[in-house]
């Protein structure tokens, strides 16, 4: 895929607000926030094969397990899924 059809595709993102937030929570589970806003962004950035092995990890994750906007999970599984998605933000908005 072309630069400037990734660039079309990003464009519309607003990437400040689509990541999940992630709460360590040392009594108990962690919690993962912003399932919604960031399950819209998967969809979009979806066509960028860079990003194959991300989403189909995270399409395999707890976050497509529910329809809440949170989700509380043990810490390294919340950690795993956070930085998968980190890392898709981050370089999603590098390339736009």
């Amino acid at each position: 895929m072309r630069l400037k059809e990734i660039q079309r595709i990003l464009s519309n993102i607003s990437f400040d607000d689509v990541g999940l937030k992630y709460e360590y929570n040392p009594n108990g589970p962690d919690v993962i926030k912003n399932i919604n806003k960031f399950k819209w962004f998967l969809s979009v950035i979806k066509p960028i094969s860079i990003y194959d092995d991300e989403i189909s990890k995270l399409n395999q994750s707890e976050i497509y397990q529910t329809a809440q906007d949170f989700l509380e999970l043990n810490s390294s599984k919340a950690r795993e899924i956070s930085n998968i998605s980190r890392y898709l933000v981050n370089s999603a908005s590098s390339l736009k």
